[in-house]
């Protein structure tokens, strides 16, 4: 074979292979020296050179079928170095396993008798919560996570505009026609603005606004803004309506209002201890209060009040009919409401917080509960923000009363 075919021969199985020119070069060397002693060998043998040649490449092989064979080898190896370095790296790591837990704390692995003890006794866990029992009695399962009840949408809308409103702001204007006060009012604040058909005529885009209140409550300085124009404004629906003060106390401007009061009814119990949870010594007087005999007195004081309108009439038929009944078994015991925290702050608020705008006190439309801790303001805005106001301050004045 001369060079010129044996180099072709080598480039074509170099490029199946996929060979640089220096590992072409070191395995070209290789089966020189193999295909020259096996030729050798044949004309020892007697075998002309021509026929010695032919013979040594059809043994070796076509370029194709060598080069195949010479991956499957390269891959063989390869993958026979891997097994043995992943069996060398699964040993290395149980190794360091076993010594870990050799070394480790017994009370570590295991966990100490006390902490086993009290984990027992104790199935509520650490925080307080339930556990999830389990049937087959091999331990508590984690406890499932709870969704926190989250408020309506609509809620949401109208609380996200009240707490605008509670911010302060700079109203300051100067013969500024209304509708540039609402276009930067309701840009600043990031709300829709709308006006109610009965201010036409009383409240339009031309009329001319001047104000001059900086750094005030924006609620607030927007009450007193408006009132130049007999109008104010109400939560709806997440939208804030610019409404007549005449209108502001109809059922349909009413608003729902939610304020904890929690904290408040706790220094109540503290305070009034010696009359909460007890029964009154004295029927229920006109406007929901206590009066007379023993237990008066203290922070929340709450005297008769004189009845007016629909109460006077509830309160002679109540008076009548018990009357009758006491006629009727002179041995029957009377019975007296016990007198609670939330009974004493809803009748105290109702007293002193707009008195005439509650249904109880016979006079408008708006009512005040108090149920788990929240007070349940039915009222315009201005009421429900001197509600709020009003409960925040007495929670102030009775903590500083007690230092």
């Amino acid at each position: 074979m001369s060079n010129e075919e044996f180099e072709t021969w080598l480039s074509l199985v170099g490029r199946l292979l996929g060979l640089s020119e220096r590992q072409r070069e070191q395995i070209g060397e290789e089966l020189r020296d193999h295909l020259e002693s096996r030729v050798a060998d044949l004309l020892e043998s007697g075998m002309d050179k021509q026929s010695a040649v032919m013979q040594a490449v059809e043994e070796f092989g076509d370029a194709a079928v060598l080069a195949k064979n010479l991956q499957s080898v390269s891959l063989n190896n390869r993958k026979r170095w891997m097994m043995r370095f992943m069996t060398l790296a699964t040993a290395g790591m149980f190794l360091v396993a076993i010594l870990t837990m050799a070394m480790w704390p017994q009370d570590a692995r295991f966990g100490s008798p006390s902490q086993s003890v009290a984990q027992d006794q104790d199935p509520f866990g650490s925080s307080g919560g339930h556990k999830d029992q389990d049937p087959f009695g091999k331990g508590g399962a984690a406890p499932v996570a709870v969704a926190k009840p989250m408020p309506s949408a609509r809620s949401m809308s109208n609380m996200e505009i009240r707490k605008k409103l509670n911010q302060p702001f700079d109203l300051v204007y100067d013969a500024a026609p209304f509708s540039d006060v609402k276009a930067q009012l309701s840009e600043a604040l990031k709300i829709n603005i709308v006006m109610d058909q009965n201010l036409v005529g009383f409240l339009d885009d031309d009329t001319e606004i001047s104000a001059n209140l900086a750094g005030v409550r924006l609620s607030d300085g927007l009450r007193m803004m408006l009132k130049c124009a007999d109008a104010t404004y109400a939560i709806k629906n997440g939208v804030l309506l610019i409404i007549s003060i005449d209108d502001e106390g109809e059922p349909d401007f009413l608003a729902r209002h939610m304020i904890d009061a929690r904290e408040i009814l706790n220094l109540i119990k503290d305070t009034e201890a010696d009359r909460i949870g007890k029964p009154t010594v004295s029927v229920p007087t006109v406007g929901g209060g206590f009066g007379g005999g023993k237990g008066g007195g203290g922070v929340f004081c709450v005297t008769s009040q004189a009845a007016t309108g629909k109460q006077k009439e509830k309160a002679v038929a109540d008076d009548e009919s018990s009357k009758a009944d006491k006629s009727e078994s002179s041995d029957a015991p009377m019975l007296y409401p016990i007198l609670t925290a939330e009974k004493l702050l809803v009748d105290t608020v109702t007293r002193v917080v707009y008195s005439d705008a509650w249904e109880v006190n016979g006079g408008g439309n708006c009512d005040l509960t108090c149920i788990g801790g929240v007070l349940i303001v039915v009222s315009n805005e201005a009421i429900a923000d001197d509600v709020r106001d009003f409960v925040t301050d007495l929670e102030y004045q009775i903590k500083n009363s007690k230092d």
